[in-house]
């Protein structure tokens, strides 16, 4: 690795610094950045002589081995010019103030079905910003039309190689599509998907279902269209619409019930049965909403084939039921007799399965009692059920008279992503004293991530691999995974069985090549570590085996 800062030019300009976002935030330590003197509040102006307009843009020039880097220095006003030589991929190592750094781009569109339109006043001011943008998508996950694109907005994806978007589809009739979304250029989204598809990006696919517009006939319109894209619409997930008690002078929507949800499981199971066949893939994902209304067995684990679309609701119920069974055989006697009193407070959709794994887990630990309650969501209207759209107001109304005992469980989901704060904006703190609740100081509410020995001082970095060796051997070279890393990704708890279990814990398989150098490599970690067959290994559970019979010559 070479960092050269052997040229640099200094020059006088003006800039206008409330009409640029890229200034600097954040500075990493050790990072070429940090190396080379940049520091926050400086103002990055260019790279390789092309103006940087959004991060998108940003990460696709600095990719480069070889860099020209313009920056305005806070101190003095005056410009530098470094020439860099890195590591291909390799990170300057800076944030900026705005993380995207160019400005979001909101929504245009007027669905049906938003629920942004539905949101009572006095919640989150961020609540209300629909946002619409492919940057977002890509950094963030968020689901996008499509429909404010223009030309230039295409073309830059496609340049960029900003990959997977996740697309906001809902229906592939372009009639349809505009009557539903309220847009006149909503009706052009299957040849913008044909046209990203043939430049190779992949998408991931979401349908709001809403029963007498999308669904029955035009679902199966819908995901027969999408399926035509494979594999480069990796997946479809499929949603109920959700209405609250805030739909005034909006559209009237139906919604699923016992039958209604029934027809859909069967319509698409239906489908899936096809797609097995044909692609070797379910491709077409119900939400654990529609099972649940219907008093349906959920998928198995394996069936979910990696669980892609797990944001959406999309199998969570079994991958967490799944993974709670997994964890009580790991628990050795010792810890068997321990005495706790605990409570959870849960969503109606999930209610009988949180009860189910409380039993379950008070089967396991005789001493332990877990009581679980079911929040009514009188906030929005008694139609939401998830946990993720309860709010403090109704916790506190149902559950300040209960006995909670030492702790009480909540999801995270429930609070804004980086701040302990409801929709209904009562803080954590706030929920604690009005329950007459304290934090409990020893409580750790995230997991311990895999490794990540880019993170380390070069001291810190080499006494690792001199430690555990297999850190120093690099198996995807686009995103610089090791195998110490993937090794890690297999053998934890709840591990990695498949390429894309590792690729989801490690981004090994998610760079330029598209794993086409690393997966035989990760194969064969998975078969040692494993202690299983080549023959055995999938891409993503159920039947998608890798390896499906011999060349003449190894037999």
């Amino acid at each position: 690795m070479i960092h050269l800062c052997g040229k640099v030019v200094i020059c006088e300009m003006e800039v206008n610094v409330k009409n640029i976002n890229n200034i600097v935030s954040k500075v990493y330590k050790n990072s070429i950045a940090d190396e080379i003197g940049i520091e926050v509040g400086d103002i990055l102006l260019s790279v390789n002589k092309e103006r940087v307009e959004d991060i998108i843009q940003y990460r696709f020039l600095i990719s480069e081995e070889y860099i020209e880097l313009e920056i305005q220095k806070q101190k003095n006003g005056k410009i530098y010019l470094y020439e860099i030589e890195k590591d291909y991929d390799e990170e300057l190592g800076i944030e900026f103030t705005n993380p995207i750094i160019d400005k979001a781009k909101s929504c245009r569109n007027k669905c049906v079905f938003c629920f942004i339109d539905q949101l009572p006043e006095g919640m989150r001011d961020t609540l209300y910003f629909k946002d619409d943008d492919s940057r977002l998508s890509f950094l963030q996950g968020n689901f996008v039309t499509l429909t404010n694109m223009s030309e230039d907005d295409i073309n830059n994806i496609i340049r960029y190689r900003i990959s997977p978007i996740n697309i906001s589809v809902h229906t592939t009739n372009p009639e349809l599509r505009r009557k539903m979304i309220n847009n006149k250029f909503a009706g052009k989204l299957i040849d913008t998907m044909r046209r990203l598809a043939d430049a190779g990006i992949e998408m991931n696919a979401q349908i709001v279902l809403c029963p007498g517009y999308n669904d029955k006939e035009e679902l199966e319109r819908t995901l027969e269209d999408l399926a035509s894209l494979r594999p480069y619409v990796k997946s479809a997930a499929i949603v109920p619409v959700g209405i609250t008690r805030y739909r005034d002078n909006l559209a009237k929507l139906e919604i699923f019930d016992e039958k209604s949800a029934g027809e859909t499981i069967d319509q698409v199971h239906k489908l899936q049965e096809k797609y097995l066949k044909e692609l070797n893939t379910r491709f077409a994902f119900l939400s654990d909403e529609f099972y649940i209304l219907a008093k349906r067995p959920l998928l198995k684990y394996d069936e979910y084939e990696g669980f892609d679309q797990f944001e959406d609701g999309v199998g969570m119920i079994t991958k967490m039921g799944t993974e709670i069974v997994q964890y009580l055989d790991t628990i050795n006697d010792e810890r068997l007799n321990k005495t706790k009193k605990v409570s959870i407070a849960t969503g109606k959709s999930a209610y009988e399965f949180m009860c189910h794994m409380a039993n379950r887990i008070m089967e396991k630990f005789k001493n332990i009692e877990i009581n679980v309650y079911r929040i009514k969501n009188n906030f929005f209207g008694e139609t939401i059920t998830v946990s993720g759209l309860l709010t403090a107001t109704d916790l506190i109304e149902q559950l300040k008279n209960e006995d909670l005992g030492e702790t009480l469980y909540i999801t995270r989901s429930m609070m804004k992503a980086d701040e302990e704060i409801f929709l209904d904006n009562i803080t954590l703190k706030e929920l604690e004293e009005k329950l007459n609740l304290e934090e409990n100081p020893n409580f750790i509410g995230t997991r311990k991530g895999i490794l990540d020995p880019n993170t380390l001082s070069l001291e810190e970095r080499n006494q690792l691999i001199k430690e555990q060796p297999a850190y120093g051997n690099i198996i995807c070279r686009c995103e610089m995974i090791t195998e110490g890393e993937i090794i890690d990704a297999i053998r934890r708890p709840l591990g990695a069985k498949s390429l894309d279990g590792v690729k989801r814990r490690t981004r090994a398989g998610m760079g330029r090549c598209q794993a086409g150098f690393c997966s035989p490599k990760t194969m064969e970690i998975l078969e040692r570590e494993l202690s299983i067959s080549m023959f055995d290994i999938t891409k993503a559970g159920g039947e998608s085996n890798m390896v499906l019979g011999l060349v003449k010559d190894s037999i």
